[in-house]
């Protein structure tokens, strides 16, 4: 076994559950056993973990409901303050992170590239090539699928024509296509 694989191994164990509390010196001598100081542990995070969603929960009844919070930017401006958080705190070495800030392996990462079969690829090209050339000779591939069909302020279950879609060998890009003719695009609106 080498090092690095004992470090990976580490992330998500008993010993990183004991360095998140703070203390590791709390197994002063046979006092507390390791099981017991990790449930309590994870009593606690339960708990906290509960307390911030119902907190999240109050917030959004504040804005009127999901979608004025979503409009107001919410949160968007909640992932993003708490990813600066999160990072900052790794940065600072308050959160530790096996392999990044601490218990960090001085060899390079060696990630194997998956190199793909030759013969392999070329049958996958010919049978999309196949099913790309028999696409527009079936009856079943016809904008019928296209929800525009439906009508746009409806609210019916739009993921089925996407069934459909697939189900005629339509692409993605076909399907979003027709999708933004009907919808058109979402952008992201900017909130400070």
């Amino acid at each position: 076994m080498l090092v690095k694989d004992v470090v990976y191994g580490l992330r998500g164990s008993p010993f990183t559950h004991l360095r998140q509390l703070g203390s590791p010196a709390m197994l002063d001598g046979n006092s507390y056993k390791l099981e017991e100081v990790i449930s309590v542990y994870h009593r606690l995070m339960t708990n906290e973990t509960e307390k911030a969603a119902y907190d999240y929960f109050a917030a959004i009844d504040m804005y009127g409901g999901v979608i004025p919070a979503l409009e107001a930017g919410f949160f968007h401006r909640e992932i993003a303050e708490s990813a600066y958080r999160y990072q900052k705190e790794v940065d600072a070495r308050k959160r530790t992170v096996v392999g990044v800030n601490d218990y960090v392996v001085g060899e390079p990462l060696s990630i194997p590239i998956l190199a793909m079969d030759k013969e392999g690829e070329k049958k996958q090209f010919q049978r999309l090539s196949r099913t790309a050339a028999g696409k527009g000779q079936r009856d079943g591939f016809k904008p019928a699928w296209c929800p525009a069909e439906g009508g746009k302020g409806q609210r019916e279950h739009h993921a089925l024509y996407s069934v459909e879609a697939v189900s005629a060998y339509a692409t993605l890009g076909e399907i979003c296509s027709a999708l933004r003719k009907v919808f058109g695009e979402y952008r992201l609106p900017t909130f400070i």
